[in-house]
């Protein structure tokens, strides 16, 4: 039996036999024209094909798990595309999605910023906006990492500086990007903000969280700023850095 990732290369190598065989039809017809002939499909048109036939797949998938090993495997496929100058934004656009979904975050950054940066918009049923996407993507992505102990450079960092500096978002993710950034600043998740006793690290995780809150007030640092000003006090710190 064959595997789906053979059946795709099937799907594929079909179409293009289907493709020659058009043109081929029509260079015996001559100089003859007809009325609403279709044009040959594209190299492109195939590949937007199959991603459809993918996508379509895909919504016959209930559970999540299932779904991201669907797209694990279909990816290899497109594979040779995803690095291509001319890819054409929606396709480009799907793939993004299913590198991040697949935490491959290289390629779905530098796909996204191919995406934001020639204006495409986002698939029906999403966010409508590739910054948007790419921002709660990459948020959810650190959050994640960190509390499992992992390094989240440098995609985290790359995303942060945009979101903060570049992008033209909601209050609310830019106030999760400093508030996540002003957690890390402290340590490991779990880590307890009485047993932090460097203060270059506690007036920087405030700093954030300031941030944090001057964005969106119910992102939810108060608690936290109010431990590091207990723990200043405590070691007998200034509660802003002197200058």
């Amino acid at each position: 039996m064959a595997s789906p990732l053979q059946k795709r290369n099937q799907r594929i190598a079909a179409l293009k036999q289907q493709e020659q065989l058009t043109t081929q039809n029509e260079n015996d017809r001559g100089d003859v024209i007809i009325p609403n002939a279709q044009a040959p499909k594209s190299e492109w048109d195939i590949v937007r094909a199959s991603i459809q036939k993918d996508v379509s797949a895909l919504k016959s998938i209930k559970q999540i798990e299932d779904k991201l090993a669907y797209k694990a495997r279909c990816l290899p496929q497109y594979e040779s595309y995803i690095s291509q100058a001319n890819i054409p934004l929606d396709i480009a656009v799907m793939l993004m999605v299913w590198l991040f979904d697949c935490k491959d975050l290289e390629r779905a950054i530098s796909l996204g910023l191919y995406c934001a940066t020639h204006g495409a918009t986002m698939p029906a049923g999403f966010k409508p906006h590739v910054e948007t996407f790419m921002a709660d993507a990459t948020l959810a992505w650190a959050d994640a990492q960190w509390k499992a102990g992992h390094s989240v450079s440098p995609y985290f960092g790359q995303i942060f500086n945009l979101v903060t500096t570049e992008w033209d978002l909601y209050d609310q993710i830019i106030a999760k990007y400093y508030k996540l950034s002003g957690l890390m600043v402290l340590g490991p998740n779990g880590s307890n903000i009485k047993h932090q006793s460097e203060p270059a690290l506690l007036y920087s995780a405030k700093a954030l969280f300031q941030k944090a809150m001057k964005k969106y007030d119910k992102v939810g640092v108060g608690t936290r700023i109010d431990e590091i000003d207990k723990r200043l006090i405590k070691l007998q710190l200034p509660l802003t850095p002197e200058e």
